[in-house]
């Protein structure tokens, strides 16, 4: 069974570049292809350094401020068509 282009992933951290820079690889390291992926910054933060381990197609974002758990995956999903949504 494919599912390609039917999963998007939507991320927020809150300091986490160093989990996140593991989930990248770990799902390169599995084969786990998603259409389309949202990181979003809960706080100024760098993330450059995940930047060459995620999908090509990923959307970074930075609040000016902070938001809680449902708004900030309601902003990264506002616009997904996928069948299927995976929240880290």
């Amino acid at each position: 069974m494919t599912i390609e282009n039917s999963v998007c992933l939507s991320v927020v951290s809150h300091g986490h570049a160093a989990h996140l820079e593991r989930l990248f690889e770990s799902m390169r390291e599995y084969g786990v292809y998603v259409g389309s992926a949202k990181v979003r910054s809960n706080f100024s933060e760098d993330l450059s350094a995940i930047s060459a381990l995620v999908p090509e197609n990923t959307v970074f974002a930075v609040n000016e401020r902070r938001h809680g758990f449902g708004e900030n995956h309601n902003l990264n999903l506002a616009d997904a068509s996928s069948e299927f949504v995976l929240i880290y």
